[in-house]
């Protein structure tokens, strides 16, 4: 199955938004786990309760890394596991080894899976490597080095011809679906899927200063190029006030769909309605709104917006670009 094994260990969505939306000292926040980059941050806006929720034991095993990495190293230390710094394969088992983490956790991470030993967890997740494939395929099309062009926010000098052939031909609906996603994907977009990413990562790498997108900096170039393209877990800042939170933290393992109360104030629920029946998405939806909790939901859609009634919540779509570096993601905010 797609989602049993370890697909994320990136930043693949901006976690500005749930961090602009959360609240300060809420009593209760639910978030799916994905990489775990997203749910650190929220911990700077102290929620007294935080649940940490996937149907995949190897994503909560990386989220519940980076939640020990955080608590119990320094910055620089967590810099260089996660990889946003070079170290060597020594070094990092090192300060892995330094941790004091639950056995299950040291064993899948010392002897399941060491590929984190050569780069940093942040470079091991099968949707990263795929798209570093994905990279190498692009650079067929145009023959450059794309570094220069974020380096120096150049976006007139990003090749958008073969950027658009690429698309046409290669970034089909059938084949990121196949690729990405083994096939368990949705789609029911109002224009061709290539179309689609083909004009929404144009008009972000036009908007935007290229030298802070991590997101479009990963998938061009294969690497951060700078600091400044770091996404949100890698602040300083965000470090230091997420190792001072005195949030309870507990990390769950469930499928969404099996989720029969839901009683938090604030939801982060990833885009898992992208690949959800519309049925389904409606129950969760109106599980939510029945719940005597009055509550904030942040959703992203992918390729597939199921048709969901929010009649019982007010509801709107999140257009705010200073804070989306993902260009992907259609997010959309209801609040019972």
């Amino acid at each position: 199955m797609h989602f049993s094994k370890l697909n994320y260990s990136f930043a693949n969505e901006t976690t500005d938004i749930e961090l602009s939306y959360l609240p300060e000292n809420c009593k209760s926040v639910f978030c799916i786990a994905g990489s775990g980059s997203r749910f650190t941050p929220l911990l700077t806006k102290n929620p007294e309760f935080l649940d940490v929720v996937d149907s995949s034991i190897a994503q909560l095993y990386l989220a519940e890394l980076r939640y020990e990495l955080i608590k119990q190293s320094d910055y620089k230390s967590y810099l260089k596991l996660l990889g946003y710094s070079d170290a060597s394969s020594v070094e990092r088992i090192n300060i892995f080894k330094a941790l004091k983490l639950k056995n299950e956790i040291c064993q899948f991470w010392l002897h399941t899976n060491t590929e984190w030993q050569k780069k940093g967890f942040i470079y091991i997740g099968s949707w990263e490597k795929k798209l570093l494939i994905l990279r190498r395929l692009f650079y067929f099309f145009h023959f450059k080095d794309l570094s220069k062009v974020f380096n120096n926010n150049d976006s007139n000098s990003f090749p958008q011809l073969s950027w658009k052939l690429f698309c046409k031909y290669v970034l089909t609906e059938s084949i990121v679906s196949r690729f990405l996603y083994s096939g368990q994907a949705k789609y029911n977009l109002p224009q061709p899927f290539g179309q689609f990413i083909e004009q929404r990562f144009l008009a972000q790498i036009k908007k935007n200063k290229l030298n802070f997108e991590f997101f479009l900096q990963f998938l061009f170039c294969g690497q951060l190029q700078s600091q400044t393209a770091w996404p949100l877990e890698a602040h300083k800042d965000i470090f230091e006030l997420a190792k001072k939170s005195q949030t309870k933290v507990r990390f769950v393992q469930n499928n969404l769909s099996d989720i029969s109360h839901f009683q938090y104030e604030f939801y982060s629920l990833s885009d898992c309605f992208s690949y959800l029946d519309a049925s389904l998405a409606q129950k969760i939806v109106n599980q939510i709104c029945a719940s005597s909790i009055k509550s904030s939901v942040i959703i992203r859609y992918f390729m597939y917006h199921p048709e969901i009634d929010f009649k019982q919540a007010s509801y709107f779509e999140v257009v705010e670009p200073s804070l989306d570096s993902v260009p992907i993601y259609k997010i959309m905010y209801f609040k019972t």
